[in-house]
């Protein structure tokens, strides 16, 4: 249990700033101790394993039958697996090596004092992590990937120490290697341990993860918005919109927007739109954006005085700069949104037609339409653009602003001196 003093010790060495001495005495229990430690966290996992039933059942006809072993033995041996092999195969015989050299210094006594209580401590490490190696080769369980970083945490630790007793005195004028007294032996544990716990964990491939796990709940929303779309704009509204229009008498006018681009706006409905609605999420930041900028200025408040004040003002003054841009923004979108339906409408209506088109020869005429289309919907694209841009360039310069008013007032009307100490919160 010396390990846990230890790291207190490094730990507030470091935070007072003092040049970190470790005790060598009390550095050869670490190895050991982690070891330890990764035991009782294995076993931890091993027992969540165990009484944790699966998340999610897969559904009947999913899962490949149990009872064909060349057909699992085939799926098992892929490329990937066979380079875990391979790799853990040759930590395996490293760690092997670890023993038996640990087992001879042991034996031969040498050295004494805390370096024969490193090597023998060293034994049971290297027992542990040969069989963690052992099991993550044998073994074809889940935790196959925790028993490889249980290998490599203890197996990196190990090598730390060494390198803190026998490596880092090489670069000193003053000091010479702790374990000096092992002679040759002393450089094959060090080789062996810089492969088993440096090189292989740095080589050896690992599993792909995906990026962005979470987005998992943005595609569900997706597909769920996508599904209503269809369940209720195709189905009901189209229904709706055909019933009412056959039911109406020849004397009535019919609405102005009741069908009009009704084809175009359920396809950028179930496209565009969708994703545009999503996007809505970033909403919330509205609602945490007042308290991060109360907890700002207090904070500047106690570093720079009164003059935080004056950066709130400015950014109550500039606040409607942005509010301008985004009306500004929200009109070219519509419009834009609004020459897309015009444009997809157009196009499908000539898709439908188009028998007609080449029989009658009007493929100029449609062309020309759709062209037309095309080019009032490329300029509101352009003007969404461009206020997306002016957008982005006024939220990147109150920033700017806020902060060169903030720091004039605190040197030039304060008469305060701008330096890195009056930049740290008094402790």
């Amino acid at each position: 249990m010396a390990v846990f003093p230890l790291t207190i010790r490094a730990a507030q060495q470091l935070l007072r700033g003092v040049p970190l001495s470790l005790d060598l005495n009390r550095l050869v229990a670490l190895p050991a101790g982690v070891a330890t430690a990764s035991l009782l966290v294995l076993f931890v996992q091993i027992l969540v394993h165990r009484f944790t039933p699966p998340k999610r059942a897969k559904p009947a006809g999913y899962e490949m039958s149990r009872d064909d072993p060349a057909q699992s033995e085939r799926i098992g041996i892929t490329r990937e697996g066979r380079a875990h092999l391979k790799f853990e195969s040759f930590r395996l015989l490293l760690c092997v090596v670890l023993v038996a050299l640990s087992v001879v210094t042991a034996v031969t006594g040498r050295p004494a004092g805390e370096g024969n209580l490193l090597g023998l401590s060293l034994i049971g490490v290297y027992s542990y992590t040969s069989a963690l190696s052992l099991s993550s080769i044998v073994l074809k369980t889940p935790l196959e990937v925790s028993l490889r970083r249980h290998t490599s945490i203890v197996l990196l630790t190990t090598w730390a120490v060494y390198a803190y007793r026998d490596i880092w005195p090489l670069a000193t004028y003053d000091s010479g290697p702790a374990d000096i007294a092992e002679g040759g032996i002393l450089w094959f544990k060090i080789s062996a341990l810089t492969l088993a716990g440096l090189v292989i964990p740095l080589s050896s491939p690992r599993p792909h993860t995906p990026v962005g796990k979470t987005v998992r709940v943005m595609v569900q929303a997706g597909a769920v918005l996508t599904q209503l779309v269809y369940n209720h704009a195709l189905r009901v509204r189209v229904k709706a919109d055909i019933d009412s229009t056959a039911q109406a008498e020849p004397s009535t006018a019919a609405h102005p927007n009741g069908s009009k681009n009704l084809t175009g706006k359920l396809f950028n409905l179930a496209t565009s739109d969708v994703q545009n609605v999503l996007e809505g999420r970033e909403f919330l930041e509205l609602l945490f954006a007042p308290f991060q900028i109360c907890i700002c200025v207090v904070f500047l408040y106690a570093l720079l005085g009164w003059s935080a004040f004056v950066g709130l003002a400015m950014i109550v003054a500039l606040w409607p700069i942005p509010g301008y841009c985004i009306a500004w923004m929200q009109r070219t979108q519509k419009e834009r949104m609004r020459t897309m339906d015009l444009r997809v409408q157009e196009i499908t209506e000539a898709v439908t037609v188009i028998r007609m088109i080449k029989l009658f020869a009007w493929e100029d005429r449609t062309v020309a339409k759709i062209d037309e289309k095309r080019r009032k919907e490329l300029e509101t694209i352009y003007q969404a653009k461009v206020a997306i841009l002016l957008s982005a360039n006024v939220n990147y310069m109150i920033p700017v602003l806020v902060m060169v008013s903030t720091f004039f007032t605190y040197t030039v009307i304060m008469k305060r001196e701008l330096t890195g100490k009056s930049l740290v919160l008094p402790s």
